[in-house]
């Protein structure tokens, strides 16, 4: 409240405002799915956190400066990498979405930030038109399996 309260324009509201949704959200799941098991992963609250990313994504992208081509080719090859590591890695057995999330999510983030430009190697091949098609249905696709 202290941080919106002394918040000077909208930026800096929505600003305070996803900065507090992302760290309470972040930490419910991670209570949750310590003694709650799986059923973290079924509420809401304890996924805003990652919308909290993509609304700070939103307000701060067009800010950021520009990545050099390598920082840009190196930043979104080692998210790439984190992301498929999650893909792969990930089981029955992991705590999700506890700590766990955060590595696919703030991986996605720095492609995002990466690719904002297409600067990159990694930016390029996500853009040839059957990816792109694959990330236009795929949150239809995640919706599909929920009752």
């Amino acid at each position: 409240m202290w941080a919106l309260w002394r918040a000077r324009s909208v930026r800096e509201v929505s600003t305070a405002a996803a900065l507090v949704v992302v760290g309470a959200s972040f930490t419910a799941p991670v209570v949750l799915t310590s003694s709650q098991g799986s059923s973290a992963y079924f509420f809401t609250h304890t996924r805003l956190w990652a919308m909290g990313i993509g609304a700070l994504l939103a307000i701060y992208l067009p800010r950021l400066p520009t990545l050099r081509p390598a920082l840009a080719t190196s930043a979104s090859s080692a998210a790439l990498a984190g992301i498929v590591s999650s893909a792969v890695l990930f089981d029955d057995l992991t705590p999700y979405p506890g700590a766990a999330a955060a590595a696919p999510i703030l991986c996605t983030a720095v492609l995002i930030v990466a690719h904002q430009h297409n600067t990159s190697i990694i930016s390029t091949i996500l853009s040839v038109r059957p990816l792109v098609k694959i990330g236009h249905w795929s949150y239809a696709w995640y919706l599909w399996h929920w009752p």
